[in-house]
């Protein structure tokens, strides 16, 4: 991977220093979003898993 800016310390000493660096974000619209989108995900995940499903899922044949 590529660096910008490469940095070398200890993880504990370098990371007190660059906390207080960093501004706390109140937009939580990234994450609420893919939260949202990984809900989805999950929820056909769980369909495709449901052994009553009817077709079958190509995926739930193979693994029986």
């Amino acid at each position: 991977m590529p660096t910008e800016t490469p940095v070398v310390a200890d993880t504990k000493a370098g990371l007190a220093e660059l906390l207080p660096l960093l501004k706390q974000r109140t937009d939580t619209s990234f994450l609420e979003k893919y939260q949202q989108e990984m809900a989805k995900w999950r929820k056909n995940m769980a369909a495709l898993q449901n052994a009553d499903r009817d077709p079958i899922a190509p995926r739930r044949h193979a693994l029986c």
